[in-house]
């Protein structure tokens, strides 16, 4: 008798132990997924109604307006026609801005991955006017993999201490002068242009006839 009691109160133990595990196990999976954000940023570009960025390589920040089907670009009180490829490259780099892993959790770090407020590119996403996103752009790094370099960058979102490393090129995309956006095109339509005037220093004007 003794020694069934003694296998039904072993059982019994080795039951809540069994269920005091299970709920750890939850518990720590859902901690988990609320430390360990996957998915940054989620933007619907369609919408997009301006993007906002504060590169190195400017004093001023840039800002890229959305005119109906064209995008124009801000900067400094002056506007120009952006570029669109460009404008569409950026697009697609911040439509999802996916999280391989945490390299930092603190402050104590945000220099080393250049997320700093001072040393990072800040990028505020506008959807109809409204901001849904806002994030600290930091240093571009690669390593080597099996099909080659992979390029990745850092990034924080605005308001929050954990640093995230995310694969792609928007360092190298954010950080470009002024000029690097604006619309270059000078003539579109080629195929009805017959004359073009010319003048150079301390000559007259010349005109340069197009050949067909």
């Amino acid at each position: 008798m003794f020694k069934k009691m003694n296998i039904k109160t072993l059982l019994g133990v080795l039951g809540i132990l069994l269920i005091v595990v299970v709920v750890i196990k939850i518990y720590d999976s859902k901690k988990g997924e609320k430390t360990f954000k996957s998915e940054l940023a989620v933007i619907d570009t369609a919408n997009v109604s301006s993007i906002t960025f504060f590169p190195k390589a400017e004093k001023k920040g840039i800002k890229l307006v959305r005119q109906g089907k064209d995008w124009k670009l801000q900067s400094n009180g002056k506007e120009f026609k952006a570029d669109m490829q460009m404008v569409s490259a950026l697009l697609n780099s911040i439509a999802v801005i996916k999280a391989e892993r945490v390299a930092a959790t603190d402050k104590s770090r945000w220099i080393e991955f250049e997320v700093t407020d001072t040393a990072g590119t800040r990028v505020q996403v506008d959807v109809k006017n409204k901001t849904v996103a806002e994030f600290i752009v930091g240093k571009f790094s690669y390593k080597q993999s099996d099909y080659g370099f992979k390029m990745f960058y850092y990034v924080r979102l605005a308001g929050e201490n954990e640093v995230y490393s995310v694969q792609g090129q928007l360092t190298m995309m954010l950080n470009r002068d002024l000029n690097s956006f604006r619309d270059k095109t000078i003539i579109k339509d080629k195929k009805n242009l017959n004359k073009l005037n010319s003048a150079y220093p301390g000559d007259s004007l010349k005109n340069v006839v197009a050949q067909p």
